[in-house]
């Protein structure tokens, strides 16, 4: 097109719609400046929104997630890693780590559920179980692996105690599993754990 105009229509980035002729990079200039608004601090300027910035170069290069967080309700480093909680408008309450989503209250059994029951329909026997958990501080797998029958008991190692205490504070759908008398949690290192199990 000769008109100046995207041939893709109007262009949109943050939730904003720039339309019309790009004369000496202004548009990029439109973008870059709304782009500081999400930028470090994971807020914009005017404290108005708060948000939360998912990036990594590594794994995701050129790539930028972000969720608007409605209130944060927890923000601690534990000895282990960043462990923050907030309240978002779709997915209600997140849970990251080191700044990474791992589950929220909206959608958090899909992972858990396929996690899970990939590996337990991977078992023909029909004697009783003892289900091992690496790493599941949330409860959610715990939770999930009790609802097969022939699960006895559940032993979830995870090394951050922290993780665990704040599930059972904002995820109770998966961190009341650590009430059921059938699971054992054990705070430490999973792989001495292992090995322990292993040389006994």
């Amino acid at each position: 097109s000769n008109d100046g105009a995207s041939p893709r229509g109007p262009l949109r980035y943050n939730n904003k719609i720039f339309e019309g002729e790009k004369k000496d990079n202004t548009m990029d200039e439109v973008i870059i400046n709304e782009e500081k608004k999400i930028d470090s601090g994971n807020s914009t300027t005017n404290n108005a929104e708060s948000w939360h910035i998912e990036e990594d170069e590594i794994e995701y290069p050129g790539q930028r997630f972000s969720h608007r967080q409605e209130e944060v309700l927890l923000d601690i480093s534990s000895k282990y890693q960043k462990i923050k909680v907030f309240r978002h408008k779709k997915f209600g309450t997140v849970l990251t780590l080191d700044d990474c989503v791992q589950g929220t209250s909206y959608d958090e059994f899909l992972y858990q559920e396929m996690l899970t029951f990939c590996a337990l329909a991977s078992v023909a026997d029909r004697q009783k179980l003892e289900v091992l958990v690496v790493g599941g501080g949330d409860g959610g797998v715990a939770r999930e692996a009790l609802k097969d029958d022939r699960v006895g008991c559940v032993t979830v190692v995870d090394i951050d105690e922290e993780v665990t205490r704040t599930s059972q504070k904002f995820f109770p759908s998966m961190g009341n599993a650590f009430k059921d008398e059938r699971v054992n949690l054990v705070i430490g290192d999973a792989v001495e754990y292992i090995d322990k199990c292993t040389a006994t």
